[in-house]
């Protein structure tokens, strides 16, 4: 019985981790977009500001859809 509500307890939590970094992703997209892969630094500080993520979160955002169009179309679809 408690490998079930542990299992149950790791999945709520995957869902929620996974749910923050779509969140992150879906939020750094449009700046991806306008700036590809050249993003100054003071748009990531002003995304992590109006974010309100720990500093170096949109830059490390902004690499990962840099690395990943697959990942790109992904967040763009409905």
């Amino acid at each position: 019985m408690h490998s079930r509500t542990t299992n149950k307890k790791r999945r709520e939590r995957d869902s929620g981790l996974n749910s923050l970094l779509s969140l992150i992703l879906r939020r750094a997209l449009p700046v991806w977009d306008r700036f590809h892969e050249a993003v100054p630094p003071n748009v990531l500080k002003r995304l992590d500001k109006e974010g309100d993520w720990p500093h170096g979160v949109a830059a490390a955002a902004i690499e990962r859809l840099s690395s990943d169009e697959q990942l790109r179309e992904g967040l763009r679809e409905p």
